[in-house]
């Protein structure tokens, strides 16, 4: 399919904090009484809430680039805004995929439907395929994405591709295969044969039900759309080194290409592509983990013992290079600055995932406290707890 550059401002979008992009585009947007504005133009397309540095900048801005997304504000100053860890509605992943592979048949539904902004682009993926109604009535559209249903959506765009969707990896490779709802089994196996998504923490955990946010939504988009930036997600061992590769909240996955080093040994300040020696011998590549935050999710200690360039060597309750206090969590084993547990337990959030028991751990740092268990379904109604560092007024 020929790609146009269609900017959805009203519904996803990108943001570039530090470079802007130029594209030429038709901009799609909503006034105060919710009519449609059409223009075409070449604009700066700049975010404030998209930083170099952050794991979902590359992505964002490759698809900014490319016209497939916008922001969510009008640009004021030529800036707006993009919302990274917001919630990605199912009606806004679908307008990404219907803008990308029907452009021309988008077009023919315009102004046809009136009851939501994404009524023509509901009504192309019906027509064409991409969801079934039996799957999403309209106003259910408006609800966040799951990880299963992101996986659908994907494997029907790759068959409007004309991409072979028959090869699956083994069901082994998903930890919690048995919680993927049947339905989106088959797709899940296919977007991990495809490398489209991985595991969100070190375990290669798919977390089915999980509510997609902006940010990773534009990651998987990215793979999508250029298969040559996909990475071999399909086992959690993958690595000739026997490093652990994993896709804690980004999709991207980076390799061994820095320091190795042991565990609480001395080294210097890490860095992403450094390779950490845990005392059984098992070696984890640093990544960007939850929140952008180093090794957030990857279960190791990087910062006890590194030596500043002052000659001060870091330990639990001393002082980060972000000027707040490093807290050790003894359960994961993870040490972040308090500034940096601040992010991790905001992006780790399992956002409109619900538990089933008491006591369930969702990923590294949370778990489901169950107030009570419905005799009738066998769930329980509860809320999620954080289980990670005690950072608060360290």
């Amino acid at each position: 399919k020929k790609l146009t550059a269609t900017i959805l401002t009203a519904v996803m979008a990108t943001n570039l904090a530090i470079t802007p992009v130029f594209a030429e585009t038709t901009v799609i947007h909503y006034n105060g009484n919710q009519a449609k504005v059409t223009e075409t133009q070449k604009i700066d397309i700049e975010f404030s809430d998209v930083k170099q540095g952050e794991w979902y900048y590359e992505p964002v801005m490759e698809l900014a680039g490319k016209g497939l997304v916008g922001g969510t504000t009008k640009p004021v100053n030529g800036v707006g805004t993009y919302e990274p860890n917001k919630a990605m509605t199912r009606a806004e992943f679908a307008t990404i995929l219907v803008g990308y592979l029907y452009p021309e048949e988008l077009k023919a539904y315009d102004g046809q439907y009136k009851s939501y902004w994404y009524s023509g682009v509901y009504g192309v993926a019906i027509d064409t395929g991409l969801i079934k109604t039996s799957e999403f009535s309209e106003a259910a559209m408006n609800e966040g994405t799951s990880r299963q249903e992101m996986a659908l959506m994907l494997v029907r765009a790759m068959e409007a591709m004309d991409i072979d969707t028959t090869e699956m990896v083994d069901s082994a490779v998903i930890p919690d295969f048995n919680q993927i709802d049947s339905y989106y089994k088959d797709y899940v196996r296919v977007v991990y044969a495809k490398q489209l998504v991985g595991g969100m923490d070190a375990k290669g955990t798919f977390a089915p039900k999980y509510t997609m946010n902006r940010a990773q939504a534009a990651t998987v988009l990215n793979k999508l759309t250029d298969p040559s930036i996909r990475i071999d997600m399909s086992a959690k061992d993958n690595a000739a080194d026997g490093s652990v590769h994993y896709d804690p909240s980004n999709g991207a996955t980076q390799s061994a290409n820095g320091t190795s080093y042991k565990e609480g040994a001395q080294h210097s300040q890490p860095k992403a592509g450094d390779t950490v020696i845990k005392a059984d011998g098992t070696k984890v590549v640093l990544q960007n983990g939850y929140g952008g935050v180093l090794g957030a999710g990857q279960g190791v200690d990087i910062w006890t013992n590194v030596v500043y360039p002052s000659g001060l060597v870091a330990k639990d309750g001393g002082i980060a290079p972000d000027y707040s206090t490093l807290v050790k969590d003894p359960r994961s084993g993870e040490m972040h600055s308090e500034k940096e547990w601040q992010k991790i337990e905001s992006a780790s959030f399992p956002s409109g995932l619900k538990g089933d028991y008491d006591g369930e751990v969702y990923n590294t740092f949370w778990k489901w406290d169950a107030k009570e268990i419905n005799p009738a379904t066998g769930k329980a109604t509860g809320y999620w707890v954080w289980i990670g560092a005690d950072y608060r007024g360290k």
